[in-house]
């Protein structure tokens, strides 16, 4: 496993604060080629879908194709290293979440890359999890769920695919005192999958996953882990509203470029998702999964995922998540 970074090694190294003159002539042709963004995750994810979309954008903003380039396995640790071993000239873009970065050196002991190998670019979303049960499960509420699983121990299981269903599920065991076991799966979609064929009865998964299963009634939200309700889900309470501590964990998305691309790249970069972000088709496209756009620049990100980084370390030793 990689070590952690100190926030100056990673604020100062990974982001220029300018650009030499021969950086900012090259900020200027770019890009002259195709790009390219790998998504660690399968097709057909939510977050996959948003990308494409950013890409369909990024295409006629810069005059150039963008390629969406699907990379998945190993928590996202192999299109993770796919990118950043890319060369740092921008032509190779990853998208990063909290599960192939800050979570990811605390759950995987070789991890091939480390956190100070990215040029953080841009921010891209936020979202929540969710709780939800499948339609034929007993339990209507939150409630109910605990008092089943309290009445019979180790019989429920509860699926999740990505590192913030790992932490939730492991301290709702310790907060709500149950026994229940979280079984992983490689990707939302297999995990939604097997709920609806009543493989397992619950999930712990992104709102923006589970959201049209909720809408047309296939299965029943109980929880957000959210600080506050989900817009999507009103009515539907937050873990912290019904159990005795606060649980409050949520995943979130970026874009990156291996270090050493030149800052000027970098800045026009983020420039051009800042305002894909702000366009009223993209927030429509994030809001209605139930996701918030979220507006970083290069050094505010990097100082993020700095930050983010023991907060998860915390929480993955806390929930007695071990690195495999």
């Amino acid at each position: 496993m990689k070590s952690a970074i100190g926030r100056r090694q990673f604020v100062a190294g990974a982001v220029c604060a300018g650009a030499l003159p021969w950086q900012a002539a090259w900020g200027q042709a770019y890009p002259g080629k195709p790009i390219r963004i790998i998504v660690p995750a399968p097709p057909g994810n939510t977050s996959d879908a948003a990308v494409r979309l950013v890409a369909q954008k990024m295409s006629v903003m810069l005059g150039q194709p963008v390629v969406v380039d699907n990379r998945p396995g190993a928590s996202g640790a192999i299109g993770m290293t796919a990118g950043l071993r890319s060369a740092p000239d921008a032509y190779t873009l990853t998208m990063i979440s909290s599960t192939s970065t800050v979570a990811a050196v605390h759950l995987i002991k070789q991890l091939p890359y480390a956190l100070n190998d990215m040029a953080p670019i841009s921010s891209f979303f936020s979202v929540p999890s969710v709780l939800v049960g499948v339609k034929s499960f007993a339990p209507n509420s939150f409630k109910e769920v605990i008092e089943l699983a309290k009445s019979k121990p180790g019989s429920l299981n509860i699926a999740y695919s990505n590192a913030t269903g790992a932490v939730v599920a492991a301290r709702l065991k310790q907060v709500a005192g149950i026994d229940v076991t979280a079984i992983s799966y490689k990707s939302g979609p297999q995990a939604v999958t097997e709920l609806l064929g009543g493989q397992v009865p619950l999930m712990i998964n992104d709102v923006a996953l589970t959201l049209p299963h909720i809408r047309s009634g296939a299965v029943k939200p109980y929880a957000v882990t959210s600080a506050k309700r989900s817009s999507v889900l009103p009515d539907v309470p937050t873990m912290s509203e019904l159990l005795p501590e606060p649980l409050e964990f949520f995943g979130w998305t970026g874009f990156v470029a291996p270090v050493g691309t030149p800052a000027a790249i970098v800045a026009r970069l983020n420039a051009t998702m800042t305002d894909i972000l702000k366009s009223e088709d993209m927030l429509a496209f994030l809001r209605n999964m139930g996701a918030d756009p979220v507006m970083h620049s290069p050094e505010q990100l990097a100082a993020y995922i700095v930050a983010e980084e023991p907060k998860w370390g915390r929480a993955l030793k806390s929930a007695g998540i071990e690195p495999q």
